[in-house]
């Protein structure tokens, strides 16, 4: 599943239930310098 990210205008995020059905290729590891998040509330109705 690949969905967008809440972090990043041009990022996707990949979720896996398969973990044998891809092959990791590359990987980075990124230090968090600032985070910004806004709320709203949703109606369920």
């Amino acid at each position: 599943m690949i969905y967008k990210s809440a972090f990043a205008e041009k990022g996707y995020n990949i979720a896996l239930f398969d973990l044998d059905a891809a092959l990791q290729t590359e990987s980075y590891l990124y230090q968090v310098q600032k985070a910004a998040f806004e709320f709203r509330e949703l109606n369920l109705e």
